[in-house]
């Protein structure tokens, strides 16, 4: 379903999924996944597309981690964060240069989002975020497989 097609009944589409959810009975459909850009002499990343009624859960879903989230993870911390880049980290580090400070570190998890272990990321999730319903549909999502080509390719670890 496209984001036009979702949008020409949203009131329909939005009542059936609040039931879905409230039932229990929703299931994500799975991710198309698109080789994405990579650095040079690296094979392309998939990206993993997922379905309209997928991402506006996941945006809904966003709105409700993100200030939890925001208050354990490290300030210095600028990946993947609302209002936070490239870009902020560097005015970050040359404020702390010109400030004296001499080292500045940049760290990067090779493969990182590819290898994130399901059953660990399952425990923080359950330590950090009281909410089930949210717990279930993120480890629903992180299971679901994606569409490669023709073949449906199942998920073992990693994050879509």
């Amino acid at each position: 379903m496209t984001p036009e097609m979702f949008g020409c009944r949203v009131k329909e589409n939005l009542v059936r999924l609040q039931q879905q959810m409230e039932e229990g009975s929703y299931r994500p459909q799975p991710f198309l996944q698109f080789p994405g850009p990579s650095s040079p002499g690296r094979p392309p990343r998939p990206l993993q597309i997922p379905a309209v009624v997928d991402r506006l859960l996941a945006t809904a879903a966003l709105t409700q981690l993100a200030p939890i989230a925001n208050r354990v993870f490290s300030d210095s911390s600028h990946g993947y964060r609302s209002g936070r880049s490239h870009r902020s980290a560097r005015e970050v580090a040359s404020i702390l240069v010109r400030s004296g400070k001499s080292w500045v570190c940049h760290a990067d998890i090779r493969d990182f989002f590819d290898s994130v272990g399901h059953a660990r990321l399952a425990e923080l999730l359950e330590r950090f975020w009281e909410d089930d319903q949210v717990r279930i549909l993120l480890m629903s999502w992180m299971r679901t497989p994606s569409w490669k080509g023709a073949a449906l390719v199942p998920r073992q670890n990693g994050l879509p």
